[in-house]
């Protein structure tokens, strides 16, 4: 992707926009419209006591031109500070306008709710550890400021819209190609850890101990990329899998073999192999069990020692050299050899 186009109907959501001037604009195929809802041009007010800036209907008015191009195009519709100051109650008083209008024209879509209000306990807490810097000139900031405070909302970066717009989508999804083409070009693997960021997965899994919502899903990717052929598009792209554990490749590889004989395709001998795969093994694996499967070519060690969680045993990891399971040679490709090149240390 060479270009992003981004369409801004206007300064502040409410304030109303020339209608023949957006249609326009929505000529040039924009990736996304982007729209700020609020700022503290209106001064303090409206942050302390909640109240909106603009009347209701003018919000709703330009709400949902947004909302109808957006969902006609199938592009994304961001808007910030909902709506006038980003508190609590203006945040679900817009995600309430949103829905209304979705139902009035039969829309249907994923919404991602970013909230921005911070908790006092939580900012109290903060502030006793030393978090906070004076930007000036009011001087530093006390608890009694915080408690005193009806709002506190906080300013955020991209990265809250990024994970809203990544949440959701399959490895295998074309939004992710550019990054797969900018990985290859600089020589970089990607690497899939442990975890998850789509919010259904965590709401439907909240109760389990972490299996499905954090090492099942990675499993699924290393499926997905197999059964999409994503590494036959990215030839040049190493695909790193870690803190997984790595005995349920023969598994996954099993499954995908005879869901692909049915469309009539077959898996090469050497999976992992001839699409730039490597996992990450545990100590509890049985290695030779994987060993067998798929080799000592693209199996390697966890790499996050920084943290205590079912990957982190340092010493086992260390005796995998010398405790004789697995060969030597093996071993040595396996703590050192096989990193080296899906981390391009070489």
């Amino acid at each position: 992707m060479d270009e992003i186009v981004g369409l801004a109907p206007s300064g502040s959501l409410g304030s109303g926009y020339n209608v023949e001037s957006f249609n326009r604009a929505l000529d040039a195929n924009p990736d996304f419209i982007g729209q700020d809802a609020g700022s503290t041009d209106m001064g303090p007010t409206h942050l302390g006591d909640g109240v909106l800036f603009f009347p209701e209907s003018s919000y709703r008015h330009d709400l949902s031109l947004m909302l109808n191009a957006a969902r006609e195009r199938e592009i994304p519709l961001l808007v910030g500070s909902c709506i006038t100051a980003g508190t609590r109650g203006q945040l679900g008083q817009a995600v309430a306008m949103v829905k209304d209008l979705a139902r009035e024209a039969g829309h249907s879509f994923k919404m991602a709710v970013i909230d921005a209000e911070l908790d006092k306990d939580y900012l109290k807490k903060r502030l006793a550890d030393g978090a906070f810097q004076s930007l000036g000139p009011e001087g530093e900031l006390t608890p009694a400021d915080i408690d005193r405070s009806s709002h506190i909302v906080a300013q955020m970066g991209v990265e809250p819209f990024i994970r809203a717009l990544e949440a959701n989508k399959l490895i295998s999804d074309p939004y992710f190609f550019p990054l797969y083409e900018m990985a290859a070009e600089f020589d970089m693997p990607i690497c899939l850890h442990s975890g998850n960021a789509s919010f259904d997965v965590v709401e439907i899994f909240r109760e389990e101990p972490g299996f499905n919502k954090f090492k099942a899903c990675g499993i699924g990717c290393f499926h997905q990329l197999l059964w999409n052929h994503i590494p036959r598009q990215f030839p040049e792209v190493r695909w790193g899998f870690v803190e997984l554990s790595a005995q349920w490749i023969p598994y996954a590889l099993n499954d995908i073999s005879l869901r692909m004989e049915r469309r009539g395709e077959e898996l090469s001998e050497d999976v992992l192999g001839d699409n730039n795969m490597f996992v990450a093994c545990q100590v509890t694996d049985d290695l030779d069990y994987i060993l067998a499967a798929v080799g000592d070519d693209n199996i390697v060690v966890g790499t996050d020692y920084g943290h205590n969680d079912t990957s982190t045993e340092i010493e086992a990891l260390r005796r995998l050299r010398s405790d004789g399971k697995i060969s030597a040679k093996a071993a040595d490709k396996i703590l050192d050899a096989n990193a080296k090149r899906l981390y391009a240390l070489n």
